[in-house]
């Protein structure tokens, strides 16, 4: 029975909420969001992008590894 109890108030209580709600929060809860995204778009939209040649491609590149060199047999970490 208390779980029934439970339920309904749970209900009850989401249908208030939902009353309450007018249309402004409505526009607000659509346009908030889109407002955000259109600034993320604009900003890079006007963000400078910046080529590099491919011969220098070669210099951006890290290795997943550390770089080593050979000392004797083994080898090292520099």
């Amino acid at each position: 029975m208390g779980r029934n109890f439970r339920h309904v108030k749970t209900l009850t209580r989401k249908n208030c909420i939902n009353w309450r709600r007018t249309w402004l929060g409505s526009f607000l809860e659509l346009a908030i969001p889109i407002g955000i995204m259109a600034g993320v778009v604009l900003y890079k939209i006007k963000q400078q992008s910046e080529s590099v040649p491919e011969e220098k491609l070669l210099h951006y590149a890290s290795s997943q590894y550390p770089v080593t060199q050979q000392v004797g047999i083994n080898f090292y970490p520099i």
